[in-house]
């Protein structure tokens, strides 16, 4: 069994080579011992959440560093600036795991970088919110320009708080009544919490173990879906029997809630990868009973004359920066760049105004994000509609699918941007529309 400051050690180091941090995790925790997965994640969880401030902490004394090197002295002033790890631990675990990578000659570096960051911590003050909260800094100047510098500050020290985060659980209606969930967990001992935006989902504070070995989870009467992503299924509101289309499924978690919304019908799945439409698949065959689910390995922003009006709402969660979700994926915000956004919002807008075509008259198209960048967002639905005139802003449906004292004035547009530190969930974006039955979408995608 390997370390957790090995394990984590090889999780980063995968991730500067591209990897998500969630995935390498995923697939390291099972040679690590039961007994120290909780803080193997933590390790790699905050490394990555506060790199950008860690890496300023290390080139106060150490510029010219290895990446393998500097992997170690990231880790070792993690536990010595975030985790509050006893020095002499921090310092020597951290030579250690140096010596078991064949870079022993280099411990005393190590030891003399770690004893200095401890020694000076009290002055390892920050100079800006963004590296004190890990933020990239055209990042924290783009939320600033779109909310003010407060809100940033805000939003960004929200999504930088690991604790108390409870496991947000779906309750598969296909399966099973929220009330059997809610029994079965209350009667093991563990605290269920509601969820103050979405009925569908259900809060565990204190959950251990893994989810997925869960009688409930393999049973397929829960899943791992937070509020905001269920949230936006619901504001697609399929009707029970119905025929729906989820442009970009993979891995699969709104389909499946799309489903369980209808009850009985049809709902076609586009997934741009194979492996990844296998994702779907396999979310469906565990979750799905009663509603037909096809899916196809298709690029959604290439036009397929079949579909011409033929789905009662199609939901495109687009690709996006994810900056609205680092909480839980801290390595986001460090693989994005200020081109990113610009690119990733023509994509966003092909595959929108494509996918408006398959959309019946009267029917609805919602389109949602994880980001809380308005390039992606409200930009995106300016030009939309400013293009595609056979389409109009749905404020009466999207408030139809949240809670009744939910503020009114934040859904005039027909639009909803979720704040972390207004909220208390990732920041999600979504906008409902519904296609005018008198007059057809605009032809043809010029991204």
């Amino acid at each position: 069994m390997a370390s957790a400051r090995r394990a984590a050690y090889d999780v980063l180091c995968e991730v500067e080579k591209g990897a998500y941090a969630n995935l390498a995790l995923k697939r390291r925790l099972p040679d690590v011992e039961e007994s120290e997965r909780a803080f193997c994640t933590a390790l790699v969880y905050e490394t990555l959440s506060k790199q950008l401030y860690l890496d300023w902490a290390i080139d106060r004394y150490a510029r010219s560093v290895k990446p393998a090197v500097r992997v170690v002295l990231r880790l070792g002033a993690a536990q010595l600036l975030l985790l509050g790890l006893p020095p002499y631990a921090a310092v020597n675990e951290s030579v250690r795991l140096l010596k078991s990578l064949g870079k022993g000659a280099l411990s005393g570096f190590v030891n003399g970088v770690l004893r200095r960051i401890d020694r000076d911590r009290d002055s390892l003050v920050p100079p800006t919110a963004a590296l004190r909260c890990g933020w990239p800094q055209w990042a924290a100047e783009q939320l600033a320009r779109d909310y003010g510098s407060a809100a940033a500050e805000a939003i960004m020290t929200w999504c930088e708080k690991r604790e108390d985060r409870p496991l947000p659980l779906r309750v598969n209606t296909l399966k099973a009544s929220r009330e059997e969930v809610e029994a079965a967990l209350k009667a093991e001992g563990l605290t269920v919490q509601e969820s103050a935006l979405c009925p569908d989902v259900l809060l565990l504070p204190d959950l251990s173990g893994d989810i997925a070995a869960h009688p409930l989870f393999l049973a397929g009467k829960v899943t791992v879906q937070s509020e905001g992503s269920a949230l936006i299924c619901r504001a697609a509101a399929p009707g029970r029997g119905g025929r729906v289309l989820d442009a970009c499924a993979a891995p699969g978690g709104k389909t499946a809630a799309l489903a369980a919304l209808m009850k009985e019908g049809a709902v076609t799945a586009f997934e741009l990868h194979p492996h990844r439409a296998a994702l779907v698949q396999k979310t469906a065959a565990r979750l799905v009973t009663g509603v037909t689910v096809t899916v196809r390995v298709q690029d959604a922003s290439r036009y397929t004359p079949e579909y011409e009006g033929a789905f009662d709402a199609v939901l495109v969660d687009a690709p996006c920066s994810g900056l609205g979700v680092t909480r839980g994926k801290p390595d986001l915000k460090l693989k994005r760049t200020p081109e990113d956004i610009a690119a990733l919002s023509k994509t966003q807008f092909a595959i929108l105004k494509t996918c408006s075509r398959y959309v019946r008259p009267g029917g609805a198209l919602v389109y949602s994000t994880c980001t809380l960048c308005k390039e992606e967002n409200e930009g995106v639905i300016a030009r939309f509609l400013a293009e595609c005139p056979g389409f109009v802003p749905d404020a009466k449906g999207l408030r139809a699918a949240l809670p009744a004292a939910f503020p009114e004035e934040r859904t005039k547009d027909g639009m909803l941007q979720l704040f972390p530190h207004l909220d208390g969930v990732d920041g999600f974006f979504f906008c409902r529309m519904v296609r005018c039955a008198s007059q057809a979408p605009a032809k043809g995608v010029d991204p």
